[in-house]
């Protein structure tokens, strides 16, 4: 059965208003995840703690894709052991919600050593103090110079708002899960609560995944 003309009309009203709503924020582009790792490597060889930190934070937000809070946050009793390997362990701020991340036997010991001694955080600034985001993201701005004018100049040509910063680690996170196994492992991963949230925020295009599950279920409906 098709969906009759009056539903259709509620459907596109609907969609308009959701997508009105959503204009005027920023919106961060992922980068290379090779690049990122790239750089990251390249701080973590400093002998200064203040690259170290960068270098450790760079990492974590590429291979977990936590939000920027959440990162600022981890402590080392968030660094449990399970199953044979290390995971990062906690709540999410922005929605109270559980998460279990695996990450290397090499980034977890990284992790502990650089952890302070007083108030157990895993990634701290050079002077003690936290991670801002605002430094944050200018330090990858400045690390990613060509990607940063790529973004402004899609931003122009786009009409939007279209940046790099902290919150590109996790926007490259969500592409690169996205790229390896689809769309609904990249739901999870970023736990959306839906197909259409994980595709309007990685900018990808629904269309060919929609027609894979029409074909799949031909018949049955």
């Amino acid at each position: 059965m098709k969906p009759n003309s009056e539903n259709i009309e509620k459907l596109k009203r609907y969609s308009e208003q959701k997508q009105n709503s959503n204009k005027g924020g920023m919106s961060c582009a992922a980068l290379p995840i090779e690049k990122v790792i790239e750089v990251s490597k390249e701080a973590l060889s400093r002998s200064s703690r203040y690259e170290v930190n960068y270098g450790l934070m760079l990492q974590v937000g590429v291979f977990t894709g936590l939000r920027y809070v959440d990162l600022v946050r981890l402590r080392k009793f968030n660094l449990i052991v399970e199953n044979g390997g290390y995971i990062l362990e906690g709540k999410t701020v922005k929605t109270d919600t559980p998460f279990k991340k695996p990450i290397s036997d090499h980034l977890a010991n990284l992790l502990f050593d650089n952890a302070n001694e007083g108030e157990q955080s895993l990634l701290m600034h050079n002077n003690g103090s936290k991670w801002q985001h605002g430094w944050l993201s200018r330090k990858i701005q400045k690390s990613f110079d060509k990607d940063f004018i790529k973004a402004k100049q899609d931003s122009l040509r786009k009409e939007e708002r279209i940046t790099i910063g902290a919150h590109s680690l996790r926007k490259t996170y969500g592409m690169h899960i996205y790229n390896q196994s689809g769309i609904n492992a990249a739901r999870i991963a970023l736990q959306h609560k839906s197909l259409a949230t994980t595709s309007r925020y990685l900018g990808v295009n629904m269309e060919e995944q929609i027609e894979v599950e029409k074909e799949a279920f031909k018949g049955l409906w």
